[in-house]
């Protein structure tokens, strides 16, 4: 739950304020809003006798604002939305580093959610 809930995170970040962010598979939800979930099953490579990297692929749709009136204008809208992704997830998004290009690269930091309700909208963003 931590690992999806911090990647909810960097996807809204990455989005911005104005983007729902969350993983619930139905429900309402207002444009823009973008769904963050689980591709794949967890992965385990073993390095040794005691260490193992474990991975998990993980999906986002997003929806922006309104529909594209041609399809020029929604492929557009579509690469604007990929490559926020891309950037957020390549060079990070903490704090005003994010905008400056100088966040952790190829991390995603894992934050504790323990104490955040499951049923929040959107994980707790200190970014900007």
């Amino acid at each position: 739950m931590n690992v999806l809930r911090s990647i909810q995170r960097t996807v809204s970040v990455a989005l911005g304020p104005e983007w729902e962010v969350g993983s619930a598979v139905e429900g309402t939800w207002a444009r823009p809003c973008a769904r963050v979930i689980q591709a794949t099953p967890v992965h385990s490579t073993p390095h040794g006798a005691r260490f193992r990297d474990l991975s998990q692929g993980y999906s986002v749709a997003a929806w922006p604002v309104a529909f594209a009136v041609t399809a020029d204008a929604a492929l557009a809208e579509a690469l604007r939305v990929e490559t926020l992704l891309r950037d957020a997830f390549t060079r990070g998004v903490e704090s005003a580093h994010f905008r400056a290009g100088r966040a952790s690269p190829l991390r995603v930091p894992l934050l504790d959610y323990s104490a955040v309700p499951p049923d929040r909208p959107r994980p707790i963003c200190s970014a900007g």
